[in-house]
C-alpha cells in the first residue's frame, strides 16, 4: 500500500471555507494549523462573481491570510485561457462585474450588444441576468462566438442554509436555447484548476489533498485530476447522501475521506501516513 505524503492541500470556496458571508467555524484556524505545519495551502474555486482582487479581500475579512498567489478561480481561468487563444479578443459576458473585471485585467474587449462582433461567448453566474441578455448571447455563439462556461455548479450555498441557482442553471438555459454544449468548462470537474494550482505551488498529484463540498464538480474533478479528494458535509451533501451521491457519480466511497467540516480535519494523521488505495 502506497503512502499519500501530504505538502499541500487545495480548498474550495463556497461551501467549505464559508457559506454566503460567514466563514466556516473553525475554518480560519484550521489553515493556520496547516501554514504552522509546513503545508502549503490554495484556494480553487468555481465562483466567477469576484476578480482576484475581491476574492482576497473577502477571504481576508472572513479571517482566511491567503496570498494573491495562493488562489485561482474560475473567472480567473476563463481569461487566461482566452488571452492565451487570441490576445485582445472581443467577449460578450453573462456574468457579474468580477468576471468582467477579470477578462479587463487580461487585456480582452467587453461587447455588450448584438451589433458587436464577439469572438468569445462567457458564461458564469450572473444573480442580474435578463431574458434579453440570454438573447444575445445566444445569437453570437450562433454566429460562431466561442461558447465558454466559467463553471456548471447548478446551485449556490449560502449563510442560512438555503441555496440559489448557480451558473449551471443559466448555462443550462444557453446550452437548450444554441443546441450545443460549451466549448469549454473551465472550473470544476474540469481538470484545469486543480493542475494550473499545482504548477503555481509547485508540487506532485499525490502530494496534495483537495477539500470540496459538491460530488459532482470538487470531487469528481479532484479524482479526474489524480488528487485525493476529501468531501466536507458543510456545502451541498449530508453524512446520510454522500454515499449515495459518490457512487451516483461512479466514485468510490472508500476513496474519498468524509468530514464534517475542514475544521475536523485530523491533519497530522495525514501528513505522510493517508493511505492512498487508487
Amino acid at each position: 500500500m502506497r503512502k499519500l505524503f501530504v505538502k499541500g492541500c487545495l480548498f474550495d470556496a463556497d461551501g467549505v471555507l464559508y457559506r454566503g458571508s460567514e466563514p466556516i467555524e473553525g475554518g480560519p484556524e484550521a489553515i493556520k494549523q496547516l501554514r504552522a505545519k509546513g503545508i502549503r495551502v490554495g484556494v480553487v474555486t468555481n465562483n466567477s462573481t469576484r476578480d482576484h482582487e475581491s476574492l482576497l479581500r473577502k477571504l481576508h475579512q472572513l479571517g482566511y491570510n491567503f496570498r494573491i498567489d495562493e488562489i485561482l478561480s474560475s473567472a480567473m481561468m476563463a481569461a487566461e485561457v482566452i488571452a492565451s487563444e487570441k490576445k485582445n479578443a472581443s467577449v460578450f459576458v453573462v456574468g457579474e462585474q468580477g468576471l468582467i473585471n477579470e477578462l479587463k485585467y487580461r487585456g480582452l474587449q467587453i461587447i455588450t450588444s448584438e451589433n458587436e462582433k464577439a469572438d468569445y461567448v462567457v458564461v458564469g453566474l450572473d444573480r442580474q441576468c435578463t431574458y434579453e441578455k440570454l438573447r444575445i448571447a445566444m445569437s453570437h455563439i450562433r454566429k460562431g462566438a466561442k461558447f465558454i462556461a466559467t463553471n456548471t455548479d447548478n446551485t449556490l450555498p449560502q449563510s442560512n442554509g438555503s441555496f440559489i441557482p448557480g451558473a449551471g442553471a443559466l448555462i443550462a438555459a444557453l446550452k437548450a436555447a444554441v443546441g450545443k454544449e460549451p466549448d469549454l468548462i473551465c472550473g470544476k470537474p474540469s481538470p484545469f484548476l486543480y493542475l494550473k494550482m499545482l504548477e503555481k505551488m509547485n508540487l506532485k498529484k499525490d502530494e496534495v489533498l483537495f477539500v470540496g463540498d459538491r460530488v459532482e464538480t470538487d470531487i469528481k474533478g479532484s479524482v479526474v485530476a489524480g488528487i485525493k479528494p476529501v468531501l466536507v458535509l458543510t456545502g451541498v451533501v449530508t453524512r446520510e447522501t454522500a454515499d449515495q451521491v459518490l457512487i451516483e457519480n461512479k466514485i468510490d466511497p472508500e476513496q474519498v475521506v468524509v468530514l464534517h467540516s475542514i475544521k475536523d480535519l485530523p491533519w497530522l494523521e495525514f501528513i505522510g501516513s493517508l493511505a492512498d488505495n487508487t
